[in-house]
């Protein structure tokens, strides 16, 4: 998952929502720059018994972080969706998650990363 670069006013907090589609928006104290770097949702495939369904299981949140000063990422949302679920036609789906970065006003400029992955369960219903 990338949200590709983002630019802060300074005056308030923000936040940052990229959708499982890849699309990004913004609110708050966030730009969105016309040069946006590279943003994409994360991608992963399934893959088990043709047409078997399963059940998605998201993060609460993560956090990012560049030279000690985090960012947190929230609101995980997937495609398909968790209320849904998924169904392996051929034996294999892919599972694209988006979710939203929350940006404070006096948030640092730096290349955020976590340092610690998030996990995303899929399991046979």
């Amino acid at each position: 998952m990338n949200f590709g670069e983002v630019a802060v006013s300074g005056k308030a907090d923000g936040k940052v929502i990229l959708a499982p589609t890849g699309k990004r928006t913004a609110n708050g104290g966030v730009n969105l720059p016309s040069k946006n770097g590279t943003s994409t949702a994360a991608s992963f495939t399934v893959s088990g018994e043709e047409s078997y369904t399963y059940a998605i299981t998201l993060p609460t949140n993560c956090v990012i972080t560049s030279s000690g000063f985090d960012m947190i990422v929230d609101d995980f949302k997937s495609n398909p969706s968790v209320v849904e679920g998924g169904v392996l036609t051929l034996g294999r789906q892919t599972l694209l998650v988006g979710a939203t970065l929350n940006v404070t006003k006096g948030q640092l400029i730096g290349e955020y990363i976590n340092t610690v992955p998030f996990s995303v369960t899929v399991a046979y219903n």
